[in-house]
C-alpha cells in the first residue's frame, strides 16, 4: 500500500497543485508531474509592458455584433468637441486609474479613447501582471518539502519548522490528536498552475462583463492575455540545497539517464524534480508504494531552500558537489520501483 503525499512551501504556506499528489509510487518517476516542480524552482521571465500591453486605436478592436443588438448604437465622436475628462492633467487622469480597483473598469476605461488607452496603459499592465505573477508558481529560495499523511508532529526534526511554526501546529490540536496534513490541507492555500489563463472575469466582474457582446468580451481577452510562459532558459544548470551549500549537476543526471537508456528509456524522464522529491519527503511510516527498503521517508533535505540556476550564477562561496551521492539514491529507488533486474550495470556501485 503507501500513503499520501503533499508538496509544500513552507514560507508561502502554500501546496503545489490543489493538495494531494497521492502515492509516492504513482507520481514519483510519471514523467510529468514533478517536471512542474522544477520549473517551480526556476525564474521565469518578466514581460516588459510594450509586449504585454502594446499601443493600439481603441476604435479597431470594435467589430459590428453579429450575435447581439447594441442598446446604445456605436457613433463617432469629434475630435473638434471639447472633452472635461481628456483634457484633464495626465497627473489626475492617473490619480483616477490609482482607484480603480477592478480590472474590467480599468481596461474599459483606457479603450474610451487614444488618450485615455495611452496614459492607462501603465495601470493595465499593472493589473495584467499581478493576474500573471499569480498564475505562476514562484518558489526560488523557499523551504520544501514532501510530507505524507502519517506524519505525527513529534517525528518532525527541529530544523524543519520555526518555533512559532511549531507551537501554530501543536496549538491547532492537542499533540496526540494533532495530524500535520489534515492541518496544511486546511491551513495552507493551493497554488494555481502556471498555463492558466491570465485573464479571467471574476465574480463581481461578471455582471459588467455580461453587458459586452461576445465580440467585445473575445476582444478583451485577446487584447490582455499573456500566453503561458516558460522558465529562463539556464546553461549548465544546477539544482542548489541553498541551506546546505549544496549543488547537484544537470550533466549528472544526463549521464545516468543516458547509461540507462538501451535498457529502459522510461528513465529518461528523470529531471531535477524527482532527484529533489528522493530528498525531501518526511513521515513517520515508510510506506511510499515503492519496494525500497532505504530511509525514503526520512528526507534529510525536507524543509530546506532550494532553486535550480545556471552554474556560471554560482557565487564564489563553497559549494560542495553532491550529485554522485544523490544520483546514487535515485537509481537505487528507481531500480526497485521498476524491477530493474541484477544483469542491468549499475552506474553507481553498491
Amino acid at each position: 500500500m503507501g500513503q499520501d503525499w503533499v508538496l509544500l512551501n513552507l514560507d508561502k504556506r502554500e501546496m503545489h497543485g490543489s493538495g494531494s499528489w497521492g502515492k509516492l509510487g504513482e507520481f514519483l518517476f510519471d514523467g510529468f508531474s514533478l517536471n512542474r516542480l522544477s520549473k517551480s524552482l526556476m525564474a521565469y521571465p518578466n514581460p516588459t509592458r510594450d509586449s504585454v500591453v502594446y499601443s493600439i486605436k481603441p476604435g479597431e478592436l470594435v467589430t459590428p455584433s453579429t450575435s447581439y443588438k447594441r442598446r446604445w448604437p456605436l457613433k463617432a465622436v469629434s475630435r473638434s468637441k471639447p472633452n472635461t475628462l481628456i483634457h484633464l492633467p495626465v497627473e489626475l487622469i492617473c490619480e483616477i486609474y490609482s482607484h480603480l480597483n477592478r480590472r474590467l473598469d480599468v481596461v474599459c476605461l483606457a479603450a474610451t479613447c487614444q488618450h485615455m488607452w495611452e496614459v492607462g496603459r501603465p495601470a493595465v499592465y499593472r493589473h495584467i501582471m499581478d493576474r500573471y505573477r499569480a498564475s505562476i508558481v514562484s518558489w526560488p529560495g523557499d523551504r520544501i518539502m514532501c510530507m505524507g499523511n502519517y506524519l505525527e508532529t513529534e517525528d518532525i526534526p527541529a530544523e524543519v519548522l520555526t518555533h512559532d511554526e511549531r507551537k501554530e501546529l501543536l496549538d491547532y490540536a492537542p499533540q496526540d490528536q494533532c495530524v500535520p496534513y489534515t492541518y496544511v490541507h486546511n491551513e495552507y492555500y493551493g497554488t494555481k498552475e502556471h498555463y492558466f489563463h491570465t485573464w479571467t472575469f471574476t465574480r463581481s466582474e461578471s455582471a459588467s462583463a455580461r453587458r459586452l457582446t461576445y465580440e467585445d468580451e473575445s476582444a478583451l481577452h485577446d487584447l490582455l492575455h499573456v500566453p503561458a510562459q516558460e522558465p529562463v532558459p539556464l546553461h549548465s544548470p544546477v539544482l542548489r540545497n541553498i541551506s546546505r551549500k549544496y549543488y547537484v549537476r544537470w550533466s549528472a543526471v544526463q549521464g545516468l539517464k543516458k547509461a540507462y537508456k538501451p535498457h529502459k528509456d522510461i528513465f529518461s524522464r528523470v529531471g531535477f524534480g524527482e532527484v529533489l522529491i528522493t530528498r525531501i519527503c518526511l513521515s513517520s511510516d515508510p510506506s511510499s508504494a515503492i519496494p525500497y527498503n532505504g530511509p525514503l521517508h526520512r528526507g534529510a533535505w525536507a524543509g530546506h531552500c532550494f532553486d535550480i540556476v545556471s552554474a556560471s550564477e554560482m557565487d564564489n562561496e563553497t559549494w560542495l558537489d553532491v550529485s554522485d551521492e544523490v544520483l546514487k539514491d535515485v537509481e537505487d529507488i528507481w531500480r526497485a520501483d521498476y524491477h530493474v533486474k541484477d544483469d542491468v550495470p549499475r552506474v553507481y556501485s553498491l
